[in-house]
């Protein structure tokens, strides 16, 4: 998977829980990455997402998508006014045992 390289000169200022399928508390833990292309309005809302690359079971790509989509950016500042972008945000899944 590529190294994502954020476009849009964003932050993250809220995050979403995802409702995993239940096969994510396997004892086959599936870890890995979802690369999303994001649009984000001048507003710093989320317009659309797509799955540019993945290594993840379709369930998790469909939750990075809508997890993502529930986010709020900083929008780029361009000429002092905030303007839509787009950039790549990668979603990693990662079993924590704790």
């Amino acid at each position: 998977m590529r190294v994502p390289h954020l476009a849009l000169t964003a932050c993250l200022a809220a995050l979403a829980w995802l409702s995993l399928p239940s096969f994510a508390l396997d004892s086959k833990h599936p870890e890995g990455a979802v690369e999303l292309e994001v649009w984000v309005a001048s507003d710093g809302t989320v317009t659309d997402a797509k799955v540019l690359s993945s290594n993840m079971p379709p369930a998790f790509e469909q939750q990075a998508v809508e997890a993502v989509k529930k986010w709020k950016f900083n929008p780029k500042v361009k000429n002092g006014k905030p303007v839509a972008s787009k950039g790549i945000q990668v979603i990693s899944f990662k079993y924590a045992d704790d």
